[in-house]
């Protein structure tokens, strides 16, 4: 697959990203590949036996994917503002629906979506970079997980019937 997304060719759409948490380490690896993304980084955790793998293309797009026994979680991070309108509109295409915002951190909005026929839920953190003070920019973090039943039932709650 070759995505094309207005002059960011080698980023993944949401779509892209539900298949790819559904795929085995090595399929991931390979998928970044066919996708001129580069390996950047690589890390194992004994203690909660987790691999995760880290590529990165031209924009500086980090695509990770982080392998568990239980789900895969798969993500971007250092995404800029125009593809992230894509990714955006994606979600609304996809049937995500925004169940939870919250301050996360110093300069990060966390907004969490979920779809309730998949139990798929996506993260967007949203970083403000104000160092200089007419240059304010932000950049945008998206993790796809599957969360545990208990948050999922939480997060349905929500859901307007």
């Amino acid at each position: 697959l070759f995505l094309f997304v207005k002059g960011y060719a080698q980023n993944p759409k949401i779509e892209d990203l539900v298949k790819l948490q559904k795929l085995h380490l090595i399929d991931f690896q390979e998928y970044m590949y066919k996708n001129q993304f580069l390996f950047y980084q690589a890390n194992k955790n004994e203690t909660t036996k987790n691999d995760t793998i880290l590529f990165v293309n031209k924009q500086n797009v980090i695509g990770g994917f982080i392998a568990s026994k239980k789900e895969n979680t798969v993500f971007l991070e250092n995404i800029k503002e125009e593809y992230f309108q894509e990714l955006n509109n994606d979600l609304k295409k996809l049937d995500f629906v925004l169940v939870d915002a919250k301050v996360k951190a110093k300069n990060i909005l966390e907004k969490t979506y979920i779809n309730r026929t998949t139990e798929k839920s996506i993260e967007v953190s949203i970083i403000s970079d104000v160092k200089e003070p007419n240059q304010i920019k932000n950049t945008y973090k998206v993790m796809l997980c599957k969360p545990a039943k208990n948050i999922f039932r939480k997060y349905a709650s929500r859901f307007k019937n």
